[in-house]
């Protein structure tokens, strides 16, 4: 229990003879004041949440600093504080001082540094990792596991302090580990063990917590499949936009947003013309070039897709205040519809590392869009496999064609070969390894943990995307057809299913990205699940358990109650209202009474 200032200053004398001042600890006990100046590449960084973690009573008070990158918070006094500045999840700050009760100390003006990434497993033995949490002590910065029990934080270059907990198990802490700024570090896996006295009888009372993400920079790339068959999902992506920027604005990110197509100029993709429009490159020379045509489905009859594209400069990046250049509702147009001519080799990561790399041919075409101190989401939507770089495979093949691309993705075609049989080069079934492209991101800004790639591709098992698997119908036929691995069942005509996107789903679970189907048929949901991978940010709260009762639920938002919330029982996850959605770091509690299993 901290002591009032006011409670031994009635003492009188602070001395007694021979003794000395009575202890100087007692000057730091209490609560004082510390400010700043937060600056961002010498600006001044509004929006920044700051606040000062402790061990023993945790976060006293959070602030946000203002137009002027100025803040003023208060904290528990002592010795060898530290104060906590985060800005989105690529930005922030640790600065160590001391602090007297009713003190008041001003740090001046400091620059927010790259941050670090913390990464690992929580293992709950005989348990699902998803009822389990990872604390940084005294932050309340809560990382909640996924499925698998993967957890990262965001964090300034230091040595912080992990507690590892779920109820009914043993929990472990992980003391002085070390952070580097831009850099990620890879804890060993921590397991969990029952712990031997915990007993439910029918229910118990069960305590969640959750750190909100938001705010920053965020620069979105979408890598749009323009294949034959895809008008049906690119018209699902257009009108499901709407949701996907409410959100976006809901979690008070800066953001921008780029299309490029999957298809590189090859000898089986040339430039397109009157008399070769399709599998072909369009008039933008795609190859990792931002689109800047805004597409319109003029007619979409017997699966004959017509469209039509105007040419605009201006909404080759898109931004808050040209949201129409993505979709425009009014007008059916957007760059969100990039036509069905593409290549039958899509090559999406190659077209994503063209797009990409500050040294390539498309850096002054795309100047603008990837922002140093930004966070870097890709997400890819496709219902075909990759085909890794230019001259991987060879193209024209009569009877495979574009096949080929599965056949080097799985590294072994059908009968067991190892090349075509109509190869004149004999190339042997190999792609550009998905690590290459994993390494390009990790080094594209020097900063871990700051890029994700997602994937909206044909997957056979969401909750199993690596049981995804390349298979053929005829091991027989060296040119056989693919085994589908979704098919959307709201859907018809021709295209209505997808093949197996195993490299795009490989390189999303190496970066921590999402993985999702693009048979879905509402693209909506997926999207949410974009930004809350892109940003942290948590529209929804799922429970671990189910309640007993919606009614007894008890939310606070950094100590405070907060009512402003339903309980969806089908998700089992709590819903706040639009209006009062925590705000980016806010510290979550849920307190329920859980049904025991």
């Amino acid at each position: 229990m901290r002591l009032k200032l006011w409670a031994w200053t009635l003492f009188g004398a602070l001395f007694v003879a021979g003794c000395g001042l009575l202890s100087n600890d007692l000057f730091f006990d209490g609560v004082g004041q510390v400010s700043g100046t937060l600056l961002l590449n010498g600006l001044p960084a509004e929006g920044a949440v700051v606040f000062v973690p402790d061990a023993e009573d945790g976060v006293f008070e959070r602030a946000s600093t203002d137009a002027e990158g100025r803040f003023m918070v208060r904290a528990w006094a002592g010795r060898g504080r530290t104060l906590l500045a985060l800005w989105g999840s690529s930005m922030g700050l640790a600065r160590d001082f001391d602090l007297a009760a009713e003190g008041k100390v001003d740090l001046g003006e400091l620059e927010l540094e790259t941050l670090g990434e913390l990464r690992g497993r929580l293992l709950l033995a005989g348990g699902d990792a998803r009822e389990g949490e990872v604390e940084v002590i005294g932050s309340a910065l809560v990382a909640r596991p996924d499925d698998i029990g993967r957890f990262a934080f965001q964090l300034p270059p230091g040595t912080w302090d992990l507690q590892f907990s779920a109820i009914g198990y043993e929990s472990q802490d992980l003391n002085d580990v070390v952070l580097e700024a831009a850099q990620s570090t890879e804890l060993d896996p921590v397991e969990l063990l029952a712990d031997s006295e915990h007993v439910c009888l029918g229910s118990e009372m069960r305590t969640e917590r959750y750190s909100q993400g938001g705010g920053g920079q965020v620069d979105l790339l979408f890598i749009i499949d323009n294949s034959g068959s895809m008008v049906g999902e690119q018209v699902q992506l257009a009108e499901s936009f709407a949701d996907f920027v409410d959100v976006l604005a809901d979690a008070g990110v800066d953001f921008r947003l780029g299309v490029i197509t999957p298809g590189m100029e090859s000898e089986g993709c040339p430039a397109c013309t009157v008399d070769s429009p399709y599998s072909c490159m369009n008039e933008s020379g795609e190859s990792g070039r931002l689109q800047q045509r805004l597409g319109h489905l003029d007619s979409y009859l017997d699966d004959v897709a017509v469209f039509s594209f105007d040419e605009d400069e201006a909404c080759r990046i898109v931004r808050p205040e040209n949201l129409d250049c993505f979709y425009n509702a009014a007008s059916q147009a957007g760059v969100a519809l990039v036509g069905l001519n593409g290549c039958g080799y899509e090559r999406g990561l190659a077209a994503m590392r063209a797009a990409l790399d500050p040294q390539g041919l498309n850096a002054e075409f795309n100047a603008g869009f990837v922002r140093p101190n930004a966070r870097l989401a890709v997400v890819v939507m496709s219902n075909e496999e990759d085909c890794g770089e230019v001259g991987d495979v060879t193209e024209g093949i009569t009877g495979a064609g574009g096949r080929l691309c599965y056949y080097a993705a799985r590294g072994l075609g059908p009968g067991g070969t190892s090349s075509h049989p109509d190869d004149p080069d004999s190339r042997p079934y190999a792609l550009t390894p998905v690590s290459a492209y994993a390494d390009f991101l990790r080094g594209l800004k020097n900063k871990a943990g700051l890029m994700t790639f997602s994937a909206i591709v044909g997957v056979s098992d969401v909750e199993n995307p690596t049981a995804t698997r390349i298979e053929y119908l005829d091991e027989g036929d060296p040119s056989s057809e693919i085994r589908t691995a979704c098919t959307d069942m709201g859907c018809v005509g021709r295209y209505c299913s997808a093949s197996p996107g195993t490299r795009y789903i490989e390189l999303a679970l190496e970066t921590g990205g999402m993985v999702d189907s693009i048979c879905s048929g509402d693209f909506s949901q997926s999207l949410t699940r974009l930004v809350r991978t892109s940003t942290g940010y948590l529209s929804s709260l799922p429970l671990s358990r189910e309640p007993s009762s919606a009614d007894a639920i008890v939310v606070q938002v950094n100590g405070e109650p907060h009512n402003d919330w339903i309980y969806d029982s089908e998700a089992r996850a709590l819903v706040f209202d639009k209006a009062s959605q925590p705000h980016a770091y806010g510290a979550v509690t849920i307190q329920y009474v859980a049904i025991c299993q």
